[in-house]
């Protein structure tokens, strides 16, 4: 093979190896940073705990921490406690899920979940089983990254805005 035609020819070995070694080393950090995300992703339970009914309040949620993007919010009988989707919170979760007692075990959800700011629910789905969702007017309620809306009970009150 003609070496003008091999784009390393001018490489030592030894720079080969370093070259293997740090391509290889990227390709590891950037795993483990998709594998960071993916294995933080968790559920969180609304417990009523804090002294608003907002989703920002974070004594609201199981462990006192707030579901971001990559985590699903669940509402289910642990607590019975309206919630607002407040304009404090981030607006993103990977997915909300508002269970009777058989789709999550834990009991019903007899409350309301009022939207009041634009929402994203990126990867997980929209689940209704039980209790209600209320989207008040004028706020984006966006489903994206395949995820989907399944209501099976309760009630889902659309926004007047998009949906």
């Amino acid at each position: 093979m003609d070496d003008n035609l091999n784009f390393l020819s001018w490489v030592s070995p030894r720079k080969h190896r370093a070259i293997f070694w740090l391509c290889f080393f990227c390709v590891v950090v950037v795993a483990s940073v998709y594998c960071f995300q993916v294995l933080h992703a968790a559920t969180y339970t609304w417990d009523g705990g804090g002294v608003t009914n907002d989703w920002s309040d974070c004594d609201n949620w199981s462990t006192n921490v707030c579901p971001g993007a990559s985590d699903i919010a669940q509402f289910d009988g642990t607590s019975t406690k309206d919630a607002t989707i407040d304009a404090s919170f981030t607006g993103t979760v990977a997915g909300i899920y508002i269970c009777d007692g058989v789709s999550c075990g834990s009991g019903a959800y007899t409350g309301t979940v009022t939207q009041e700011r634009a929402l994203v629910i990126n990867t997980s789905n929209f689940k209704i089983y039980s209790g209600a969702f209320h989207g008040s007017s004028n706020v984006l309620h966006t489903i994206s990254g395949g995820a989907k809306y399944l209501i099976a009970g309760g009630v889902f009150m659309a926004p007047s805005s998009t949906l």
